[in-house]
């Protein structure tokens, strides 16, 4: 890569920044999702209810996915009014 002025690199270090945050996101939805799922799938094994636990894992997995990007969106709408209010400072 050719020498960069500052701001570019601050604007490349930021957008790196935040492709990880998204792709760290996508494991956090994968593993709730993975987890309550597969408990629940293994208390049907264990208890031999098929379907039901797999299914109150998978609703709860679903909950603790929404609650998990209600959160993101959140702290994102927060870091974005800080920063206007930074530009309008």
């Amino acid at each position: 890569m050719s020498a960069a002025n500052p701001s570019e690199r601050d604007r490349l270090a930021r957008s790196l920044t935040s492709r990880a945050s998204l792709l760290g996101l996508g494991w956090q939805i994968a593993t709730t999702l993975l987890i309550f799922t597969g408990g629940g799938y293994a208390l049907d094994r264990w208890l031999g209810t098929l379907p039901w636990f797999l299914l109150t894992g998978a609703v709860l997995g679903m909950v603790g996915v929404f609650i998990q990007i209600f959160r993101i969106a959140a702290e994102l709408d927060r870091q974005e009014k800080e920063r206007k209010a930074n530009l309008n400072s």
